[in-house]
């Protein structure tokens, strides 16, 4: 049985998380060199995604996608590339 959900981002995501921005992000901006992506994960990591409130969403206990709030304003939704078109930003 298939088990999807949206919960509240915990301290042990932040690496999964980490790896759906860097994914999106890569692909969605192709044309930056991917170092660039890679060089960032540290200030996603310490700075970014500590100073949000994070969701994420699960599917069969995988994170897929996540968005963040800052200060109740939407900061980012990213999900990874081979799920995009599926629904997944509208249900985050």
């Amino acid at each position: 049985m298939k088990i999807s959900m949206v919960r509240k981002g915990l301290a042990f995501d932040i690496e999964p998380v980490l790896m759906v921005w860097l994914a999106s992000s890569q692909q969605a901006h192709h044309f930056v060199p991917e170092r660039f992506w890679c060089e960032h994960l540290d200030t996603m990591r310490q700075v970014y995604l500590p100073s949000s409130d994070n969701y994420v969403y699960l599917d069969n206990q995988e994170i897929i996608g996540f968005y963040a709030l800052a200060k109740n304003t939407l900061a980012a939704i990213f999900d990874l590339p081979e799920k995009q078109g599926q629904g997944v930003s509208s249900l985050l």
